[in-house]
């Protein structure tokens, strides 16, 4: 693999009321999303999949399921660990178990403000495993984010295949798309920033990895290639009938969207449940309602 590109939707995962994986609600929800042929890949054990609240064994039984559910779509996964140590065994994990990349964000411990921390630690990630390694630059709000100038000396390093540009702030993605083209690396920038994603598509994006994808696989493909056909106004349009889902979905606190986002496949009958992993809470049942209502504006029900 040379390259990741266009739509990947970050999947999310359903659990049993034991807390246990729905392992064939999760596999339906892969091969619907695969079933879309301008999804180009998809993304497992992302924060979306709640990957921080899974042991290594249950994500690399999540990596298994959706190779299992769609074997002919490449299947990516998120990287879990507090050291470097344990990214690169998670790292290991998840390749014996067939994934076709991995994402690896910061580590817990806030090496963005050691430069040469940061190198190390990719360094050492990416010579641990065979497969590419996408960047996941994580919000600037978690403290842990790359200023723009060390994420463009990260993008340099041999295994580093892309970046998937998670920031959440339109004017720091714009500067690290600007340190990134000044250099001229050539990496593949992959937008997250789920409720920014029209004027952040517009930066020029060689693709998108967002838990949005995995709900509305349809409206977020037409948004997508809308900007990138330079139809303006067409993506205007998706991006103003999403205003109430994307306002109800990303209210406070945030962390709770994919949890929203559960509820909104489960009312589509595309999940068959939206139970969390604990600690996490199901929301309550006035925001479940407002995600009902919420979609119905924004006619997705």
């Amino acid at each position: 693999m040379s390259s990741i590109k266009g739509v990947i939707p970050a999947s999310l995962v359903p659990f049993n009321s034991d807390q246990s994986i729905n392992e064939s609600g999760y596999q339906d929800h892969i091969s619907h999303l695969a079933s879309h042929a301008e999804i180009n890949g998809i993304l497992s054990n992302g924060h979306a999949g709640e990957s921080y609240a899974l042991s290594s064994a249950e994500r690399a039984r999540i990596v298994e399921l959706a190779i299992d559910a769609a074997p002919d779509t490449s299947i990516y996964s998120g990287v879990v660990g507090a050291t470097t140590r344990e990214v690169i065994e998670d790292a290991q994990n998840l390749e014996k178990a067939g994934v076709d990349a991995v994402m690896v964000d910061a580590p817990y411990t806030p090496i963005n403000k050691r430069p040469q921390a940061a190198i190390q630690f990719y360094e050492k990630v990416t010579e641990s495993v065979d497969v590419p390694v996408v960047l996941f630059q994580v919000a600037a709000s978690s403290g842990r984010d790359y200023p723009p100038e060390l994420l463009a000396d990260l993008a340099e390093i041999e295994g580093i295949v892309a970046i998937k540009e998670g920031v959440w702030d339109v004017d720091r993605t714009q500067e690290d798309v600007l340190a990134l083209r000044e250099r001229e690396i050539e990496i593949d920038y992959l937008m997250g920033n789920d409720e920014q994603l029209l004027p952040c598509y517009a930066f020029g994006v060689d693709g998108t990895v967002v838990e949005l994808a995995a709900t509305i696989p349809k409206k977020i493909i037409a948004l997508y290639n809308a900007v990138k056909e330079g139809e303006m106004h067409k993506a205007q349009a998706i991006h103003r009938q999403l205003a109430p889902f994307l306002e109800a979905v990303y209210q406070d606190p945030k962390h709770d969207s994919s949890i929203r986002l559960k509820v909104a496949l489960e009312l589509t009958d595309r999940l068959p449940t939206a139970i969390p992993r604990e600690p996490a809470l199901p929301i309550p049942e006035e925001e479940r309602e407002e995600i009902r209502v919420a979609m119905r504006r924004s006619d997705l029900l």
